[in-house]
């Protein structure tokens, strides 16, 4: 199981021994830190300490370029006081305390990661880094975020802000006022490869200190900007009455280290996990644990767990978060809300990394599990709905007696705020959706996990389980309305635009209580459902344009019907097309059975048949399919 798994907690062969070594290192570790031997486990990558995830800089810098004079340098601190040096520039942005560097990032040739403004924040009596953003305000997405951010911190943390690369673009009105807020008089005039640098303590904008110098032109980013502040760490620690809650010191624990959860870590009206009704699973998914896949975003995480804890047939006991790396605030989020959290150790990077962490967190919870027949997989960005373990509750008993069912998605596709609408409809998709799944302990023991790429092959591993020789003709069941929200805006493959386009607009289930029509989506019998369903559909007019308003009635009682050409070369270039003037997902062909695509528009029942399928039967003999051809980028 330990060879399988790479779980941390294998690799010795008692638990105290591995409880030592882990001290041992994370003295070592923090002493490496403050020497500025090695950087910030925040910004190193993977931000682990031990394993493949640890890039091996244990080698003393090199002297760093020339720079321009530094201004007279600050007082020295008091006995009681330490210096605060923020520095910003176009392409490495670092903090430091007393000259220890803490915080450090740099930007990579040709890459967007790290770009815009960082704030950095630190409890004022340990001097703990409490919370660390990157907002991108060189897109909308960067001022989205950070506003509600910075609405957060508590009176008496020191903020320091630093820009990287550029960071004025996108940044409008509500971002300026709101940093403004904290006590920053220059951020007014940030402009296009602008440098700004400011340390502030909430609650006191005049403690601010900030450096601001703007590019000579165009073309030309401004020097390295730097800010330095002398501050007091004298004053007592302030802490919470948490006695009548469950689990008050974890939270304690967690809320003094971590900033950005305002409602959990509230002295005055803190947020309390929900009691389940019942400690037992819904009929269905009894032993079947739920695996949580997630990296280092305890912000994300809380919002999944948030979201599952709000689901009827919730069992604490029955979710396992696995976490890529040693990463300590979202271990010890899921201590203060009663999670169990392992942390793993996968191989690789981008998306082969993510690759060997699913593959390592499967073979885990079913290792952890021997009873269970079924596992459900989740993602740290996923918000579910509050019917998510129903809805695999109601369809395990199918999954378990049909064979020819892949696997059991929360996840549709096609299912948009406008193009989904029947809570509970199911579909048979020749895919495999993700974002949110069930799968068969012998679907992955006998021939997925033997067969799992090599993260040095960097495959997306969804990517992966869709290919034919993975699938092997087998078809997923799906709903119509998704039982999951895709909230994250950052991520491998995944950014602000992208998320915007394909992911925003999708709609989740919000009805608690679905009784699903499972009847009819047997193999045996769905074929049969579907033809009669297309044969009652009316046909559409195929010589209008698709894209046009009206082409499909309002409120169409039987559904109506539409069939297209896929005997061209590209046999989904009509499908596309369409795809993307109905503003669905349209990079490729998804939430098809057998070439034929199953949505909603204007609350009208919507099939659309290729030419090719085995349904195509039902079209009339004087109608030509409809062909269309998406325009080159």
């Amino acid at each position: 199981f330990c060879r399988k798994a790479t779980m941390a907690g294998c690799k010795c062969s008692r638990h105290r021994a591995f409880v030592g070594v882990l001290s041992m290192l994370a003295v070592a570790n923090t002493l490496l830190l403050w020497t500025g031997i090695v950087d910030s486990p925040q910004q190193t990558a993977g931000n682990t300490l031990l394993g493949p995830t640890v890039k091996h800089t244990h080698t003393l810098r090199t002297a760093p370029p020339p720079r321009p004079p530094r201004p007279p340098p600050p007082p020295p601190p008091a006995a009681n006081g330490f210096e605060l040096r923020a520095r910003s520039g176009k392409s490495r942005v670092s903090i430091s305390v007393n000259g220890s560097v803490v915080y450090s990032e740099r930007k990579r040739e040709g890459s967007d990661q790290g770009r815009g403004i960082h704030l950095v924040v630190f409890h004022p009596g340990t001097l703990r880094i409490t919370a660390s953003r990157v907002f991108d305000t060189y897109q909308p997405i960067g001022e989205t975020e950070l506003v509600p951010f910075v609405k957060t911190l508590p009176a008496g943390r020191i903020v320091v802000c630093t820009v990287l690369d550029e960071g004025s673009f996108s940044l409008q009105e509500k971002g300026r006022r709101a940093l403004m807020g904290l006590g920053s008089t220059e951020i007014g005039k940030l402009n296009w490869r602008s440098t700004w640098a400011m340390v502030v303590t909430v609650g006191n904008p005049a403690s601010a200190q900030e450096v601001l110098h703007l590019a000579p032109n165009l073309e030309t980013w401004a020097p390295d900007a730097e800010a330095t502040a002398v501050l007091d760490n004298s004053g007592a620690l302030v802490t919470c009455d948490w006695s009548g809650l469950m689990l008050a010191d974890q939270r304690r624990e967690f809320c003094g280290r971590y900033d950005g959860f305002p409602r959990l870590c509230s002295c005055t009206s803190p947020w309390q996990p929900p009691t389940p009704a019942s400690q037992q699973p819904l009929a269905g998914l009894e032993h079947v644990p739920l695996a949580i896949v997630a990296s280092n975003r305890a912000a994300y995480l809380m919002r999944t767990l948030r979201s599952l804890m709000n689901a009827t047939g919730y069992v604490p006991d029955a979710i396992t978060v696995f976490v890529d790396g040693f990463h300590e605030e979202p271990l010890a989020l899921c201590r203060a809300l009663g999670i169990k959290a392992m942390p793993m150790e996968p191989a690789g990077e981008k998306a082969g990394r993510i690759c060997h962490h699913v593959r390592a967190s499967l073979s885990a919870v079913f290792g952890l599990n021997p009873a269970a027949e079924f596992a459900l997989v989740l993602e740290e960005d996923l918000e579910v709905s509050p019917d998510f373990f129903s809805y695999f509750a109601q369809l395990a008993p199918l999954y378990r007696r049909d064979d020819s069912v892949y696997v059991v998605s929360a996840w549709n596709d096609l299912g948009y705020e406008h193009s989904a609408h029947d809570s509970a409809l199911l579909y048979r998709v020749d895919s495999m959706p993700g974002l949110g799944w069930m799968l068969k302990r012998s679907i992955f023991q006998s021939e997925l996990e033997p067969r799992w790429p090599s993260h040095a092959l960097g495959y997306d591993w969804d990517m992966w389980m869709r290919m034919d020789a993975q699938r092997k003709g087998r078809t997923s069941i799906i709903p119509d309305v998704s039982r999951t929200f895709h909230f994250g805006k950052q991520g491998v493959h995944l950014n602000d635009y992208f998320h915007n386009l394909y992911y925003a607009n999708h709609k989740l289930n919000k009805v608690r209580a679905v009784r699903l029509h499972v009847n009819g989506m047997e193999a045996r019998s769905y074929d049969d459902t579907l033809t009669t369903e297309i044969m009652a559909a009316e046909l559409l007019d195929h010589t209008i344009d698709p894209c046009v308003d009206g082409f499909v009635p309002h409120k169409h009682e039987q559904g109506v019907k539409l069939f297209i050409d896929t005997s061209t070369k590209d046999p989904y270039e009509t499908w596309v097309f369409l795809a993307g003037c109905w503003k669905i997902w349209d990079l490729d062909a998804r939430g098809m059975y057998k070439k034929v695509w199953r949505l909603w528009l204007r609350e009208t029942r919507l099939l659309v048949i290729g030419s090719t399928s085995p349904f195509a039967k039902a079209k009339p003999s004087a109608v030509k399919p409809l062909r269309k051809k998406k325009p080159s980028s």
